[in-house]
């Protein structure tokens, strides 16, 4: 067995100091701060292993060995202001991965999948009942009394996501993105689930994502996809989503921090110890990702929706 990097070193050590240490704040459960090295942080026996994977059990593992190799040289293009379609690709299928397969993504993809299941149970079970009359009340029973119940194996929705991450990379490509430059007096924090979402998201709008890449940079994935252009078809002739720059001030890297720190799952990681820190984590230690479900009347019973969104922990229906 392995203890595999579900966020990798090479991304976490740019919030290194010159000691090779970082400082790690927890946010669930809560704790004291105290430093840290990437190569204790971040990891899950046998991560990048899936059996579902029968040729090539380790498949997540080779691809996410894909991207580190240039995780360092994209860091200094864009610090430089070159990027290249190299650095493009780099970044988005890193970005890719961290959106779907940390642990923090795929326990929420989970939910989603058993809450499908949940609400396909009484229909099949109502579609058996007229199939077969003489059990019809026992099925009927065993649903009122909770006895039917979804079994989501976690391997086979880390396979399905792991299947995506191709299609998901492309995606993330076609986006248009911001380089957000930090040259304010307070760096980018990071966390154990760093490609973060925006709270009080419309159902309808788009999903916008941030990404701190350094204390100093970010990036920020903004609008839909405008043309979908299928995985086979992809190479790096492509042409990529337009790259813009941006110096924010000052209030708004304190507003990319605050998103970091609420879609951080367990820990948030920073370069110093600064009451700064303690306080944004303290502030936002009961929020997370949640799925808001609805359900929309049609005339035959209702649809469902589930959303992921980012705030205080909760699970409502909204009818």
């Amino acid at each position: 067995m392995a203890r595999d990097h579900y966020v990798a070193q090479t991304y976490l050590k740019h919030w290194c100091n010159p000691a090779g240490m970082m400082v790690r704040y927890p946010k669930n459960p809560a704790g004291d701060p105290f430093p840290c090295a990437p190569v204790s942080v971040c990891r899950e026996w046998d991560g990048d292993l899936n059996p579902y994977f029968q040729k090539n059990p380790n498949l997540l593992g080779e691809y996410r060995k894909i991207f580190e190799p240039g995780w360092n040289p994209m860091i200094e293009s864009l610090r430089s202001g070159r990027i290249t379609t190299d650095d493009h690709f780099v970044i988005a299928g890193y970005w890719a991965q961290l959106t779907t397969c940390t642990p923090t993504w795929r326990k929420h993809a989970m939910s989603i999948y058993k809450q499908q299941i949940e609400e396909s149970i009484p229909v099949v079970a109502e579609h058996l009942a007229r199939q077969k009359p003489h059990m019809a009340n026992y099925i009927r029973r065993m649903i009122f009394k909770e006895k039917i119940r979804p079994s989501v194996d976690p391997q086979y929705v880390k396979h399905i996501l792991t299947s995506q991450l191709a299609a998901t990379t492309v995606a993330f490509y076609q986006q248009d993105w911001i380089v957000i430059r930090n040259d304010s007096d307070l760096p980018f924090i990071t966390s154990d689930n760093p490609s973060s979402i925006f709270p009080d998201r419309p159902f309808n709008v788009p999903v916008s994502r941030f990404l701190p890449l350094a204390p100093d940079l970010g990036i920020l994935c903004v609008g839909a996809v405008k043309e979908w252009i299928k995985v086979e078809n992809f190479d790096l002739n492509t042409k990529p989503g337009i790259i813009q720059v941006a110096s924010p001030d000052r209030s708004k890297i304190e507003e990319f921090n605050r998103v970091v720190a609420m879609n951080a799952d367990r820990f948030i990681f920073a370069r110093d110890r600064d009451a700064w820190v303690q306080a944004l984590l303290d502030e936002h230690r009961e929020h997370g990702l949640y799925l808001d479900i609805m359900r929309m009347p049609c005339p035959d019973g209702y649809y469902t929706g589930v959303v992921l969104r980012v705030g205080k922990k909760r699970m409502p229906y909204r009818k």
